[in-house]
């Protein structure tokens, strides 16, 4: 067996804000729309599908420490990302360096993705 791409449910209470959040944020674009969900691909591959939330549902894991992600991305440059979300508003949690360095923020529903950059 070979895995090919992947891909990642998250839940959303609106449909259309979430998309264009996802895009204007992180460069996503929108590849299909129903009444079910919606996909959306990055440039690079990655396929993200927007899922009804009912009710009180988000993407990621509740550990002792806090909740944290379920799902992340790698990119180059953190730190000039982490300043320009913190230009945007987006209260990005602090930088952490554990094998790469990583920061967490979240989306208008509160699912919490993390953004890493890999050790050299």
């Amino acid at each position: 067996m070979e895995l090919k791409k992947g891909y990642a449910y998250i839940p959303v209470a609106d449909f259309d804000k979430a998309a264009k959040w996802y895009k204007d944020i992180l460069g996503f674009e929108l590849v299909f729309s129903d009444k079910l969900y919606r996909e959306l691909h990055s440039p690079s591959g990655i396929c993200i599908m927007l899922i009804d939330r009912r009710g009180d549902v988000n993407s990621h894991m509740m550990y002792d420490t806090g909740p944290q992600a379920a799902f992340g991305f790698t990119v180059d440059d953190i730190e000039s990302i982490h300043e320009d979300f913190i230009a945007k508003g987006l209260n990005p949690r602090k930088i952490s360096d554990y094998q790469g360095k990583s920061f967490g923020f979240e989306d208008l529903d509160g699912n919490i993705i993390e953004l890493w950059e890999v050790a050299k």
